[in-house]
């Protein structure tokens, strides 16, 4: 068994700069999505001798996947943009498309599994993954808690007011939640060997695994949220008149006062 997994750089919450259009300028400090890193640990706790690690992840820096590499991945692929942004349907091509490679050329055994974190906590979509699964014609476990080989493929699963065990043949893909468990760090030494080793990395462009521009999707506009007027505060002097105060306010805000029925 060998193991995929998808790490995705994101602008760090804490430092994120916005362009004009409200959208994460490229110039913010990206890190490592978080969710992700929990299925790193999963994919590492897993991996058992003579299988490999390999990170996996579309944008256009190379930090993320040294990290995960100085966690413990045994390779790092970057599926370079060229610094452009790119939506989940021409990432997942990608994707997909380097498994496809890599699938054939032996570098993963034919047994995989794929690993992603339950979601980015940039755009918070979650689609990427499961196109990845469709695309490769694998099944798809959401929202794993914990997942378990012995023989076959089960994981337990967050369901709708409680938890579900469900198995499945591999290969497959999982999603794994950021309370699956506690990813592990990395020492200084690692740290070190994993951003000057040249031989960890692969870096493929987009448009070498069959992924054009033409296919993203054209974003037309954006627009940052109205800023929330400053509230309004009525003295509880008279409630009489407190109450004809806030009827009207509301009605000069423009927000309707009858019922519904």
């Amino acid at each position: 068994m060998d193991y995929v997994v998808l790490v995705k750089e994101i602008a760090d919450p804490e430092g994120v700069v916005f362009d004009e259009q409200g959208l994460p300028d490229p110039k913010s400090r990206l890190i490592a999505n978080p969710r992700d890193l929990n299925a790193l640990e999963a994919a590492l706790t897993l991996r058992k001798d003579g299988e490999k690690v390999l990170a996996v992840s579309v944008g256009y820096q190379r930090g993320v996947l040294e990290e995960a590499v100085a966690i413990g991945a045994d390779h790092g692929y970057l599926i370079d943009t060229d610094a452009e942004s790119w939506d989940s349907a021409t990432a997942s091509k990608g994707i997909a498309s380097l498994v496809k490679k890599l699938l054939a050329d032996g570098t993963v055994a034919s047994s995989y599994l794929v690993l992603a974190g339950s979601a980015g906590e940039d755009y918070d979509n979650s689609q990427a993954a499961i196109r990845v699964a469709e695309l490769l014609g694998i099944p798809h476990l959401a929202y794993c808690e914990t997942i378990s080989l012995d023989g076959s493929l089960t994981a337990k699963v967050n369901a709708v007011g409680g938890y579900a065990q469900v198995t499945s043949p591999t290969p497959a893909l999982l999603t794994v939640t950021e309370t699956a468990n506690q990813p592990r760090y990395a020492s200084v030494q690692r740290k070190l060997k994993a951003k000057r080793d040249q031989s960890f990395y692969t870096t493929v462009k987009l448009d070498e695994l069959g992924v054009t521009a033409s296919e993203k999707v054209e974003l037309i506009a954006t627009a940052l949220p109205k800023e929330k007027p400053a509230a309004k505060v009525f003295s509880d002097a008279d409630a009489g008149k407190n109450v004809a105060a806030l009827l009207k306010a509301m009605q000069d805000d423009g927000r309707p006062l009858g019922g519904s029925r």
